[in-house]
């Protein structure tokens, strides 16, 4: 091989090798090393946003343990969608529209409803849709995304007792619903001319807002149909809302009932020997009156260090509860209509009874009983003894 054809292979091996390592570079380092680089940004960005999950979910933990209701935030919210409107025909944005006026006409009957339902007067109930409040509108969406959640307000305006007021706000609260009282007012009604207003009717006015939240539940009506647990309202069982009435901010405290007043006519005197006078009540209508009282609550008062008690009497209605204990309120009597049929005294009471005694017996009234069973059932002697009685 002459020098010449020697220095030409050596050219044409150059050249193969720069190709190779050309290709080799382009082809299979330039990538590996971005892709390298891209794996590393990808890792430092899921670690940041692993961060944040953790730090979200920290927040909703806290926000469920403080408001238990958002808890099940997908079946108590306003529904966003009909499944009967998924079906092909009109556009997407005209089956959202139809269903959320479906919503609005819906909310509104229920808002009007309640205050009915609860005795506020009919004539004066009016519902109006609003605009939401500025204070709680969620954060803007992402472009092309749909918003967090949307809301639907109406005010509220009713006249009616203070009973029938105090018993729509806390069916409001009630009821499964993510929605709150964003204001509310309450005053004595005002009257016409130089009426006198009366303490004991109000004025209510209030805006409520509904949520309907992005990816809740859909259904073809408002409220929920099964929920997996009772969600935890304001409005805890354990608080009696009706005493609100008898210590109220309009009439001061509400005095106890008075016991009618019977007055004593001394009987003609008679030349024949006095008969015996009949009895007060006949048995008939000590057990009418009753058969609709019953033990309704047995419960150590921790601060005042006793037991307590409730009899109600279903035939008078919320709002006559017969409060007892032994060291202030041991004394009780139940009327038919306004005669007693009924005068007592409490001698003692625990987590499962009250002992009270009545025309010389002695009688055990547990939770849940009426008295006209027990009125039959008086304790014996023993049993008596037995209590050290």
């Amino acid at each position: 091989m002459t020098a010449r054809e020697r220095l030409m292979a050596m050219i044409a091996l150059g050249g193969v090798v720069a190709g190779v390592l050309f290709v080799g570079y382009a082809f299979v380092w330039s990538p590996l090393a971005d892709a390298y680089e891209r794996r590393a940004k990808a890792d430092e960005e899921y670690q940041k946003k692993s961060v944040d999950l953790n730090k979200l979910t920290s927040e909703n933990d806290s926000i469920v343990k403080l408001h238990p209701r958002v808890g099940q935030w997908k079946k108590l919210s306003v529904p966003p969608s009909d499944p009967a409107l998924k079906k092909p025909g009109s556009s997407a944005e005209d089956k959202k529209q139809l269903h959320v006026s479906r919503m609005k006409t819906e909310y509104e009957k229920y808002l009007s409803d309640v205050m009915r339902r609860n005795g506020m007067k009919a004539e004066t109930v009016k519902v109006v849709e609003k605009p939401p409040s500025k204070v709680g509108s969620p954060p803007s969406a992402p472009k092309g995304m749909q918003p967090v959640y949307e809301r639907l307000a109406f005010s509220v305006s009713a006249i009616g007792p203070q009973e029938a007021t105090y018993r729509s706000l806390r069916e409001v609260q009630s009821t499964n619903l993510l929605h709150e009282i964003r204001s509310l007012t309450v005053g004595i009604a005002p009257t016409k001319g130089r009426d006198k207003p009366d303490p004991q009717t109000l004025e209510l006015s209030m805006l409520v807002e509904a949520l309907m939240v992005t990816g809740a539940e859909d259904r073809d009506s408002i409220m929920p149909k099964q929920l997996a647990f009772a969600p935890r309202i304001l409005a805890e069982p354990s608080r009696d809302y009706s005493l609100m009435s008898k210590r109220s901010l309009f009439t001061g405290l509400a005095e106890p009932p008075r016991p009618p007043v019977i007055v004593k006519k001394d009987p003609p005197k008679k030349e024949e020997p006095d008969e015996p006078p009949p009895p007060r009540i006949s048995e008939r209508q000590r057990l009418e009156a009753l058969e609709f009282v019953k033990v309704t609550m047995l419960a150590y008062n921790p601060n005042r260090l006793r037991w307590e008690a409730t009899l109600y009497d279903q035939a008078q209605g919320e709002g006559n509860e017969i409060r007892l204990d032994t060291r202030l309120f041991k004394s009780f009597t139940i009327y038919n209509d306004e005669t007693p049929v009924l005068e007592a005294k409490v001698l003692w009471i625990d987590e499962e009874q009250i002992i009270f005694t009545a025309e010389g017996k002695h009688f055990r009234a547990k939770i849940g009983e009426f008295l006209d069973n027990v009125w039959k059932s008086p304790l014996s002697a023993s049993e008596v003894k037995k209590l050290g009685l």
